[in-house]
């Protein structure tokens, strides 16, 4: 008996992401990724992202580059059409129902991002 594959749900598509970004990290982002949670809850998606973008180090990037890939690659959030590629063009001209949904979104994913960098990187001692 064939079974068609069936579709992974949003949850396994967040990991699958995560983990590709994680095997690519070059440098160990557990102290950014460890703290993007806690600053998206803080102060919003908009000025976290703002924060990473302008550290210009190296976990930094890497951070910011695997939100963008993935919260603008999302069909579930309604981003309007014809929108800028960078995350932080596109959080600034979005209304709030966007900007909720994106960071509902990021906050999932994060979520993910930080659970295998620390497992791939291990604990700082």
């Amino acid at each position: 008996m064939n079974k068609a594959p069936q579709k992974q749900t949003i949850d396994q598509e967040r990991a699958a992401h995560a983990l590709e970004r994680v095997e690519m990290a070059g440098t160990d982002p557990t102290s950014v990724t460890d703290s993007m949670p806690a600053m998206v809850m803080g102060s919003g998606l908009g000025p976290a992202a703002a924060f990473l973008k302008s550290k210009g180090k190296k976990e930094h990037d890497w951070v910011y580059g695997s939100l963008q890939s993935w919260l603008c690659s999302r069909s579930e959030i309604p981003w309007a059409q014809g929108q800028q590629e960078d995350l932080i063009d596109r959080l600034a001209s979005e209304d709030s129902f966007v900007y909720r949904a994106a960071t509902q979104e990021a906050l999932a994913y994060l979520g993910w991002l930080k659970r295998l960098a620390r497992a791939k990187f291990g604990k700082k001692k």
